[in-house]
């Protein structure tokens, strides 16, 4: 049982978070469904009394967006007829957000505790250097699906404890190569989730700001970029390997097969499997289909780690555990909701404040239409990222600013793509994501050498690639 707080011990703000984000949760949903509408107060209530909860601890980025959204808030009767609509408009959307975080870390805490997840981490990082890019790559996506950015803390731990002066048979270069590999194939193929995985927030705003596309309209798209992508960077790594250390590489021991690997991926289809069938189902979106269905699954995950009491004890035992762990679960939750909720809040509110052809007409006054826009829209992001403007924000500003970006020629299932393309591109490249800090602090370099130096060519060239897909699948959408 991980330690947890006990609900006499913990500060009031603590027990204020940890019911507010389950009623935010629970509202949501209930609403989404249909069912019960009136429930929209209490909703929008309970994320103000969370934010005010947390506000203390929250990051300063999070503070500084929440106080633009503020500001926003009261220009906005100044510059919209109807300030109440657009308001209701940018509390759900915040809520949404924070819902889709929340159900989510239902898995994550699962996974915390999971022997399969730890076996797998093992099996993935224990590979010889000619399968180890697409082992780890691969594996941090896989790994990426159900624990976010918890994938890299994960995987980073295990690939630093690893790589020891030992393991590289007392050779210092040795050490610094593989570290050098380990690292950048973790950081690229974390950063395909956007692309490929059906459980990031990345599709869910870009579902959330084209209503008229569908899961299966855009992630297929994603799956052949984030395949180019994996492939370039195996290349890559290929060629730029030193190959003068290869005889000097000591061998490693491999045994054990693919068990663990083979059923992790299994688990990660199951879960998927269950959202689409719910989606099939009850005829709902996919993004809801996973809000329904991941607290359940990551409650059946928690059980199934003490089957052999059975089925009952084990149901049980999940049961307390979440209970025990939501004064930390849920207060810990406080930096995502921060940034997302902000995120849609203060799009929401810009976008109706903005000339709704601001954008558009921007773009066309230099000339630019069809993937050439798309394009551009996805330099910009990724150049934002580098002065502090997360993806999160900017993709969320710029979707809800150009909500058809037709007018542009573009399809939507193109400009969504290129949204997810450009959160992919700035996960890599900008020593100022969450990515890059963590996997530079692991590998004990600064931020920049991790983004620009050691990753600067794999980004460009993947800009590249990316831009010849935009323009190929523009001839065709």
């Amino acid at each position: 049982m991980i330690a947890a707080l006990r609900w006499h011990e913990a500060p009031r703000r603590v027990q204020l978070a940890a019911l507010s984000l389950p009623i935010v949760l629970v509202t949501t949903l209930l609403r989404a469904l249909g069912l019960i509408d009136d429930l929209a107060l209490l909703g929008y209530a309970a994320l103000l009394v969370y934010v005010l909860a947390e506000w203390p601890r929250l990051p300063r980025i999070n503070r500084l967006l929440l106080w633009i959204a503020f500001a926003a808030l009261v220009l906005l009767p100044l510059l919209h007829p109807q300030p109440l609509s657009v308001l209701r408009q940018a509390f759900d959307r915040a809520a949404y957000y924070a819902t889709f975080v929340t159900a989510l870390s239902f898995l994550r805490e699962a996974a915390a505790t999971s022997k399969l997840v730890r076996e797998c981490g093992y099996r993935i990082i224990n590979q010889p250097p000619a399968k180890r890019y697409l082992t780890l790559s691969s594996g941090s996506l896989l790994f990426g699906i159900i624990l976010n950015i918890g994938a890299i803390n994960l995987l980073g731990v295990m690939t630093s404890r690893s790589n020891t002066l030992r393991a590289a048979g007392g050779n210092r270069e040795i050490q610094q190569a593989r570290g050098r590999r380990m690292t950048l194939a973790l950081l690229r193929g974390f950063s395909l989730t956007p692309l490929a995985s059906p459980f990031s927030i990345t599709l869910v705003v870009v579902l959330s700001s084209f209503p008229e596309l569908r899961w299966h309209d855009v992630l297929p798209l994603g799956f052949l970029a984030a395949a180019l992508l994996l492939g370039y960077g195996w290349w890559l790594d290929r060629r730029n390997a030193p190959r003068h250390l290869r005889a000097l590489v000591p061998p490693l021991d491999t045994s054990g097969g693919w068990g663990p690997q083979l059923r992790f991926l299994a688990l990660v289809l199951g879960i998927v499997g269950v959202a689409i069938g719910l989606e099939l189902l009850l005829r709902i979106p996919l993004v809801l289909a996973i809000l329904l269905s991941a607290p359940p699954m990551g409650l059946l995950w928690m059980a199934a780690q003490r089957r052999r009491h059975g089925a009952l004890k084990a149901l049980h035992y999940a049961s307390v555990r979440l209970g025990r762990r939501s004064l930390d679960l849920f207060p810990s939750l406080r930096s995502e909701v921060g940034i997302l909720g902000g995120a849609g809040f203060t799009g929401v509110l810009l976008a109706a404040m903005l000339p709704p052809d601001l954008i558009a007409n921007a773009l066309q006054s230099l000339h630019l239409s069809g993937p050439l826009a798309a394009i551009f829209l996805m330099a910009l992001v990724v150049l934002g990222s580098n002065v502090g403007l997360n993806p999160i924000v900017s993709v969320t500003l710029l979707a809800a600013a150009l909500p058809d970006p037709r007018v542009l020629d573009v399809a939507p299932a193109l400009m969504g793509l290129a949204y997810m393309c450009s959160w992919a591109l700035a996960i890599n490249f900008s020593p100022l994501t969450a990515s890059v800090l963590l996997l530079s602090r692991l590998a004990g370099v600064p931020p920049a050498e991790l983004g620009y130096r050691w990753n600067g060519r794999y980004t460009l060239g993947s800009f590249a690639l990316l831009s010849l897909l935009l323009v190929l699948l523009g001839w065709v959408l």
